[in-house]
Protein backbone atom coordinates (compact mmCIF):
# COMPACT_ATOMS: atom_id res chain seq x y z
CA UNK A 1 0.00 0.00 0.00
CA UNK A 2 1.08 3.08 -0.66
CA UNK A 3 1.38 5.87 1.80
CA UNK A 4 -0.46 8.97 0.17
CA UNK A 5 1.33 12.31 2.11
CA UNK A 6 -0.04 14.59 -0.89
CA UNK A 7 -4.20 13.11 -1.94
CA UNK A 8 -2.71 11.72 -4.88
CA UNK A 9 -6.04 9.75 -6.80
CA UNK A 10 -7.66 9.94 -10.21
CA UNK A 11 -9.78 12.74 -11.24
CA UNK A 12 -12.80 9.95 -11.35
CA UNK A 13 -13.39 6.29 -10.65
CA UNK A 14 -12.78 4.86 -13.88
CA UNK A 15 -10.64 7.78 -14.79
CA UNK A 16 -6.83 6.38 -16.27
CA UNK A 17 -5.05 9.20 -17.05
CA UNK A 18 -6.13 12.27 -15.02
CA UNK A 19 -4.95 13.03 -11.35
CA UNK A 20 -4.84 15.33 -8.70
CA UNK A 21 -2.74 15.59 -5.68
CA UNK A 22 -1.74 18.05 -3.44
CA UNK A 23 1.14 20.37 -4.12
CA UNK A 24 4.53 19.71 -2.45
CA UNK A 25 5.89 22.30 0.48
CA UNK A 26 8.35 24.90 0.07
CA UNK A 27 11.30 23.64 0.57
CA UNK A 28 13.89 22.32 -2.28
CA UNK A 29 13.83 19.00 0.03
CA UNK A 30 9.71 18.50 -0.07
CA UNK A 31 9.88 19.78 -3.92
CA UNK A 32 12.16 16.96 -4.52
CA UNK A 33 10.27 14.06 -2.72
CA UNK A 34 6.99 15.02 -4.47
CA UNK A 35 8.57 14.71 -7.74
CA UNK A 36 9.94 11.51 -6.72
CA UNK A 37 6.56 10.24 -5.52
CA UNK A 38 5.04 11.18 -8.71
CA UNK A 39 7.77 9.64 -10.79
CA UNK A 40 7.06 6.53 -8.97
CA UNK A 41 3.59 6.99 -10.23
CA UNK A 42 4.73 6.97 -13.29
CA UNK A 43 3.35 10.31 -13.77
CA UNK A 44 4.65 11.98 -17.39
CA UNK A 45 3.33 15.23 -16.81
CA UNK A 46 2.38 17.77 -14.76
CA UNK A 47 -0.22 20.65 -15.14
CA UNK A 48 0.13 22.87 -12.55
CA UNK A 49 -2.84 25.27 -11.28
CA UNK A 50 -1.58 26.90 -8.72
CA UNK A 51 -1.91 30.85 -8.61
CA UNK A 52 0.81 33.05 -8.51
CA UNK A 53 0.70 33.92 -5.39
CA UNK A 54 1.82 30.76 -4.09
CA UNK A 55 4.58 29.67 -6.64
CA UNK A 56 6.53 32.55 -5.62
CA UNK A 57 7.11 30.73 -2.10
Amino acid sequence: MIKNIYKFAAASQNEPIVFGACKPGYSNQQVSDWIKFMKNQNIQRVCCLLPKTQLAL
